[in-house]
């Protein structure tokens, strides 16, 4: 056993996705006085609202909830969060000895996140340069190598929403890795073409290689033991299962195979040195998705439609759409082809299909992702739908607090967006009176700032946590006050493409350049361009309710623009005839105040 450098942030997580905005690369607007020249200082003025004792007691009851499903029904995501917790001390003291047999667990039960956390349990020569501590398992070179590149194959061929298929490219391009990566590929490559020829001499072949392979092999320790008790106990692939008669071989192995096959190919084709080649590549990995399809891989028929647009754009051949595809992957239980139908039922104009989209994300949110646990938290939250009797509140923040837990899903149509939800229920005092919240011995408005400042430190939905942030600040209801700030959080929320929130940060900062209290930085005529900005973000916007609800209250107050009582009502009333928004706080509350605003404009 040995330790090498090795924390959360070295794990292929949501944590390292690129949300297309850093704070190196941002301009300082209007001359900011303060010492903000390195970028970061807002990072870390912004992270004194994270309280760590809030951050422990979500960890804490996430590591109590699945500890307790693991009598009850567990699964591999019960599994898998377990072994992080374990692994990564969340709510419970690390322990090297549980992360691994939960992460085993998790793996034999093929979670394409337990598959590519493996090899963070182990360790080998070549990587003991790392620094920093962290407790793993050491093992031979090889044997590190063969587990991290073949459960990250494996992750990879389960759906490519792991990182794992992006893991494996960046190790292609390095010496240490091609080795066994050509390895594998030349095992399962020589296995397939024969199998499927009736040829059984690759026998004698896989034979050879197994012997080659053998001279590699240090001299086992009981780390190594344990490496070929993972290929022994888990469906990975092994040389030694590859020694049966071939006629013995389960069509599910040899789906499996194929599959990796697949994303062999798939990742050569983004070599750059393959450029003239890639055509011949993807046809090639598109035989192989096609051949473990025909043998009911789920997760192939899922590959061929997350990479259907490339096959297409080099003219191969495709009788099925992607939906077709999709839906073929979700009849054989595949958990993000669920979530993909979820999302695109979801956006139907029909209420049955859109009650099938929530079916649909109900059904894949079993791999425990952010996003998933996010809209089934909202759907507890709705008694307009045809999914539940009634709503149901505490388990809605359950939801909720599990998703910030969790990790999301890399390319997920949208970050995780619970944060802000969660911030905004504490912020207004949201459904506090229906359910019981342990976190309430914490003032309301420190959980609040808590998970904006959660967010915006993570890069997770950000932009909108910024503005409310910033306005917590603003009303001093929590501390320390800094004018300085609160603008900077304004202008870091403009960088987002909805220009909803565009609009109400130009809005924000019109207040605040407008508020005499603001010191020097009150400036009449800077807050009047800002008003302008807003206005012309509002007047574009048709389908947020967030946007109508502050240009109506633009019109009203005559900010940038002068009043108009008549225009403001009918944007109001546009607001309050619109499906109402039960399964979302944030649109909930507003459309809630524009009803009220209504009212007192009507009786008046």
């Amino acid at each position: 056993m040995d330790t090498i450098s090795l924390n959360e942030e070295d794990c292929p997580s949501s944590s390292s996705i690129s949300h297309g905005y850093s704070l190196e690369s941002i301009e300082l607007r209007d001359n900011l006085e303060y010492d903000a020249d390195d970028h970061e200082c807002l990072l870390k003025f912004t992270s004194r609202f994270i309280n760590r004792h809030i951050q422990y007691e979500l960890n804490a009851k996430a590591f109590q909830y699945y500890l307790d499903k693991v009598d009850d029904s567990p699964g591999p995501t019960t599994y898998y969060y377990l072994a992080r917790c374990y692994l990564f001390g969340y709510g419970i003291e690390r322990n090297l000895e549980d992360a691994y047999e939960f992460m085993v667990s998790a793996a034999q039960l093929r979670h394409p996140d337990a598959l590519r956390d493996l090899s963070l349990l182990f360790s080998c020569p070549s990587t003991l340069h790392h620094t920093q501590t962290f407790r793993t398992y050491t093992v031979s070179d090889y044997n590190y190598k063969r587990l991290k590149i073949t459960s990250l194959l494996m992750s990879a061929s389960l759906g490519s929403y792991n990182q794992s298929l992006q893991d494996l490219f960046n190790l292609s391009q390095f010496i240490f890795w091609q080795d066994m990566i050509c390895h594998l590929d030349c095992i399962y490559t020589n296995l397939i073409d024969r199998y499927f020829d009736g040829d059984e001499r690759h026998l004698v072949d896989l034979q050879q290689i197994a012997m080659r392979n053998s001279k590699l092999l240090q001299t086992h320790s009981n780390s190594d033991d344990m490496i070929d008790r993972i290929y022994r106990d888990t469906v990975l692939t092994t040389e030694n299962e590859l020694f049966q008669d071939a006629k013995n071989f389960s069509e599910e192995i040899i789906a499996d195979i194929c599959n990796q096959l697949g994303i062999l190919r798939y990742i050569k084709s983004l070599q750059p040195t393959e450029i003239h080649h890639k055509g011949e590549l993807l046809a090639d990995a598109l035989k192989y998705f096609q051949c473990a399809a025909k043998l009911n891989c789920a997760a192939a028929y899922f590959n061929i439609a997350i990479y259907y647009d490339e096959f297409i754009h080099y003219r191969h051949n495709m009788t099925v759409t992607k939906l077709q595809l999709m839906m073929e992957a979700s009849a054989r239980g595949h958990a993000l082809a669920q979530y993909e139908l979820g999302y695109h039922y979801l956006n139907s104009m029909s209420e049955q299909e859109q009650v099938q989209g929530w079916l649909y994300l109900m059904l894949s949110s079993k791999l425990g992702y952010s996003d998933n646990l996010y809209l089934v938290g909202m759907s507890y939250l709705r008694d307009d739908c045809r999914i539940f009797d009634k709503k149901n509140v505490y388990l809605a923040k359950t939801m909720f607090k599990l998703a910030i837990f969790s990790l999301e899903i890399p390319s997920a149509k949208y970050s995780k967006r619970e944060c802000f939800q969660l911030g905004f229920a504490y912020h207004h005092s949201l459904y506090l009176d229906d359910v019981h919240d342990s976190l309430l011995y914490f003032d309301r408005y420190r959980l609040a700032a808590h998970f904006y400042a959660y967010a915006i430190k993570n890069h997770l939905n950000f932009y909108l946590p910024c503005c409310y942030l910033a306005k917590l600040i603003e009303k001093r209801r929590i501390y320390p006050y800094a004018i300085e700030y609160i603008i900077e959080l304004y202008n870091l929320a403009i960088c987002d493409d909805d220009i909803a929130v565009k609009g109400y940060a130009c809005y924000r900062l019109g207040k605040t350049y407008s508020n005499q209290s603001s010191g020097t930085y009150y400036n009449p005529s800077k807050a009047n361009e800002h008003f302008a900005n807003a206005l012309c973000h509002f007047k574009n916007v048709k389908d947020s309710i967030s946007g109508q609800y502050h240009y109506a209250n633009m019109l009203l107050q005559g900010l940038g623009v002068v009043r108009d009582r008549s225009k403001a009502i009918e944007i109001l009333s546009t607001i309050c005839n619109r499906m109402r928004h039960f399964g979302d706080p944030y649109k909930s509350y507003l459309q809630s105040k524009a009803e009220r605003r209504l009212s007192q404009l009507i009786k008046h």
